[in-house]
């Protein structure tokens, strides 16, 4: 997304915020294996992980190397509550472990909306599902019993904040729990 806050980590790893951002993935292969080391840790103590704090894990990487499908089952197999924070449809590819965490009370999924004009989004975030797929993704959530939050972000005067009363019902007509917002300044 063009103004996502997650480009300035690229710079530490001495990588452009810019082109750089948009063309280099960086992949952590083994986060399933550090993951259940983390929580089978004796020093650990259990509170909800949030996946996707700086950027999505279901980007189109998660297609092929599948680490958010093995770190859910990592959480599932310690009954350890997750959240997971996204604007991708491919969630749903995930909808089997989802249900286990659901019927364990483990799990909530934060959907992100920005707009409901597909101008708009594909004006802030080219190459993300679109704004229909995710009100489809709500509603399938929520169907499967999937506490499943709406999150209008960002919010930007002048671009689509004139929105925010039309998506909050379009969100909830989907089935989302609740909403949040955050306003860009």
């Amino acid at each position: 997304c063009v103004y996502c806050y997650a480009r300035n980590s690229h710079e530490y790893w001495g990588y452009s915020a810019g082109l750089d951002f948009e063309r280099r993935i960086l992949i952590k292969k083994n986060a399933p294996q550090l993951l259940e080391e983390k929580l089978k840790s004796k020093s650990w103590q259990a509170h909800t992980i949030v996946l996707s704090g700086n950027t999505d894990c279901y980007q189109p990487a998660e297609r092929r190397y599948q680490i958010t499908r093995q770190c859910l089952e990592v959480f599932l197999k310690y009954k350890h509550p997750v959240g997971i924070i996204t604007k991708n449809a491919l969630v749903l590819r995930d909808l089997d472990l989802l249900r286990q965490l659901a019927q364990e009370q483990l799990v909530s999924v934060h959907v992100s909306v920005t707009s409901l004009s597909e101008k708009t989004r594909m004006l802030l975030e080219p190459r993300t599902t679109t704004i229909q797929k995710r009100l489809e993704t709500i509603r399938v959530l929520s169907e499967n019993g999937i506490p499943v939050n709406a999150m209008l972000a960002p919010i930007i005067p002048g671009i689509n904040s004139h929105e925010i009363l039309p998506m909050a019902k379009a969100v909830s007509k989907a089935g989302a729990l609740s909403m949040a917002h955050t306003v860009v300044r």
